[in-house]
């Protein structure tokens, strides 16, 4: 057969009508499988024996119909096991057409094989059927046997982001390591059963593969009452400075100051349990972070961009990484213009390099809560207005932010929908190559001094990042190791052209009307 037999064969195939009917079938089969149907009745064989029996007038003017009794002259009507509905018109001494044509069908062999098997499937259970328990089997031993069931309910999948890593291999708890899920911070699961008051049943979204047992919510948040929390470390000496402004970039000291003090570590070893859970809950203000309910999102043509929060330990790269994505794509990226009490120096204009504010209105706009951030530095206010937020996602950007970690959780609303970015250091070994000849701004002066980073910075930024990623990495929808800023940069480009290209999943409250 040449190319043009070819041709014309194809092209008579798809213009047939056959063609057209079996694509109608099949989406009919689409759309009535999902619906899930269920079998009217499970006796079709006996319906149909009945409707074949011989009927005749009885007394008083009743017809009999097999084994039941049909007022002369009324209309019958049969529920097929198909769904449709077929009206026998019954009389005195003969039947219908109808009726008769159906008797005939009813007594063909494949007719009553078919309506046999259909029987026999809606007859049948397909729930998993486990042996009872042993009648001995005490919960409190530790040889006893323990029976796992995973099945699939037919309620609705909730979706969850996981805060924290598991793996089931080091679980003692668990009842059967091989049916257990291991995943990581920051995945997305289906959650297909919580009926377990302990273990819940999910399987990674986007998969095929089968559902295991995670530990539930309630487990969870016992476990990490009785642990020791992790989020304590030694306190941070320096400070994070930008390279745009020495003044401005001193803030950031103000508000590390103060968290250095909630990171310190307790070298007691003889606290309580009691004492230590007291300790992290004045840690962890809120409830624990276990599961995040998500739905997925993505951003219509006329809703603003995403706002970009940015945090890590000093000496990380932030400041470098927010210029490089400036200069990347101007259009699209940009940043807030802060506010500042000082006096405007005269190369300074006025929107451009800050908002120049008096104290008085300064404070006053503190006290308004207009801040995102503030702090005084050198006699003088340094802040970040939620105005100039707003300001630039309304012209349509991107709005990069370089925040105090504290200050994501103020930001974590339904009006920003942030996506957080951990910028973490690398091991200490390789802060000590990449970072050797580094030169920060000393905080002694805020215009020219600067200092090469010693080991105990290199200490102060591990500490610190693994304080911050402890408390605060929840909130974390991407994290980014700055061990090589070309690399850090491209990760954190391509994260960004993620948010605007694809589906993303965000807190379920967020999507609320």
């Amino acid at each position: 057969m040449d190319e043009s037999e070819n041709s014309n064969f194809l092209q008579d195939t798809l213009m047939g009508s056959t063609l057209h009917l079996l694509i109608r079938v099949y989406e009919r089969l689409l759309r009535f499988g999902a619906q899930r149907p269920k079998p009217i009745q499970d006796s079709a064989v006996c319906l149909a024996g009945e409707v074949n029996a011989p009927w005749r007038l009885g007394a008083g003017g009743w017809i009999v119909l097999g084994q039941g009794l049909v007022e002369r002259g009324s209309r019958a009507v049969l529920r097929s096991w198909l769904g449709f509905e077929l009206a026998i018109e019954l009389k005195q001494s003969h039947a219908s057409p109808e009726a008769a044509e159906l008797c005939y069908l009813l007594s063909k062999p494949h007719i009553k094989s078919l309506l046999s098997v259909h029987d026999s499937v809606a007859q049948k259970a397909y729930d998993p059927e486990l042996p009872p328990l042993p009648d001995n089997i005490c919960d409190e031993e530790e040889d006893s046997v323990k029976i796992v069931r995973l099945v699939k309910k037919e309620q609705p999948l909730a979706f969850v982001r996981v805060l924290f890593h598991y793996d089931p291999e080091d679980d003692p708890a668990i009842p059967c390591k091989l049916a257990g899920l291991a995943f990581k911070r920051g995945d997305v699961l289906e959650i297909v059963c919580q009926e377990d008051e302990l273990w819940w049943q999910a399987r990674h979204h986007g998969t095929n593969s089968q559902a295991g047992l995670i530990p539930s919510r309630e487990l969870q948040e016992r476990r990490v009452t009785l642990q020791k929390p992790e989020a304590l470390f030694r306190p941070q000496r320096s400070l994070r400075h930008g390279p745009e402004d020495a003044d401005y970039g001193a803030i950031t000291g103000i508000h590390i100051a103060g968290l250095r003090k909630s990171f310190r570590l307790s070298r007691q070893n003889s606290e309580s349990r009691q004492s230590r859970w007291r300790k992290f809950k004045r840690l962890h203000p809120g409830p624990i972070p276990t599961y995040l309910e998500v739905v997925p999102y993505h951003r219509g043509p006329a809703d603003p961009h995403r706002l970009v929060l940015m945090f890590g330990p000093s000496g990380v790269g932030l400041s470098e990484l927010k210029r490089r994505l400036l200069l990347s794509d101007p259009e699209l990226f940009s940043v807030t213009i802060p506010h500042t009490s000082r006096k405007r120096r005269r190369q300074e204009k006025e929107g451009v390099e800050y908002h120049f504010v008096s104290r008085h209105t300064f404070e006053k706009d503190i006290l308004n809560h207009k801040f995102i951030e503030y702090g005084e530095h050198g006699g003088n206010y340094y802040g970040t207005s939620l105005e100039s937020v707003q300001k630039v996602l309304a012209e349509c950007k991107v709005c990069l932010l370089d925040v105090e970690p504290q200050t994501v959780e103020k930001l974590y609303t339904r009006e920003f929908k942030p996506y957080v970015v951990f910028v973490k250091p690398p091991p200490i070994e390789r802060l000590r190559l990449s970072r050797r000849k580094t030169k920060v701004i000393s905080s002694t002066d805020e215009r020219t001094q600067t200092k090469t980073l010693m080991e105990e910075d290199f200490e102060d930024m591990i500490a610190s990042g693994q304080a911050m990623e402890s408390q605060y990495g929840h909130l974390v929808e991407e994290v980014i190791v700055n061990d090589d800023l070309a690399v850090a940069f491209t990760e954190l480009r391509s994260g960004l052209r993620r948010i605007e290209q694809e589906i993303q999943w965000i807190p379920a409250d967020w999507a609320q009307d």
